[in-house]
């Protein structure tokens, strides 16, 4: 390795290292885990389009979510874009969900995968915006591991 190779790492390492882990960091990456394992279940038993529309409903289920957890308000227009968003759901899905056993099992881990991503998107907004995205992405991983 040459020497510019080192002290990039070593920087890297000594960011790394003065990070105050906090409760957010640590659950974003539990959460991250827990989004990827329940979207690989959700797809192994229903459809890939049914376990992809599950989990894109996330940033929908963070809005509403947010508003419990993080008191962020929700204008009346807001309200109204988060419905049309959930009916255009709907409509790509052609309201049609089989209920066989192992469709609604799926469904049910996609929508587990949604629910995980939606706080995984709440925990981050809680992390210290100085922490860069390379830390943040290490110790997720570390601890989604």
């Amino acid at each position: 390795m040459n020497t510019q190779a080192i002290g990039f790492v070593s920087a890297i390492i000594a960011t790394i290292i003065r990070i105050k882990i906090s409760v957010a960091l640590f659950l974003s990456g539990v959460f991250l885990a827990l989004c990827t394992l329940f979207y690989i279940t959700a797809v192994k038993a229903t459809t890939l389009a049914n376990a992809v529309f599950l989990l894109y409903l996330a940033p929908l289920i963070a809005s509403i979510l947010g508003y419990f957890f993080l008191k962020e308000r929700i204008s009346l227009l807001k309200s109204v874009l988060i419905l049309f968003a959930f009916i255009g759901f709907l409509c790509l899905l052609e309201f049609n969900f089989s209920l066989t056993e192992t469709a609604v099992r799926g469904q049910l881990f996609g929508l587990a995968a949604a629910c995980c991503y939606a706080f995984f998107i709440l925990t981050n907004r809680k992390i210290a915006p100085e922490i860069s995205g390379f830390s943040r992405a290490f110790y997720q991983l570390l601890f989604g591991f």
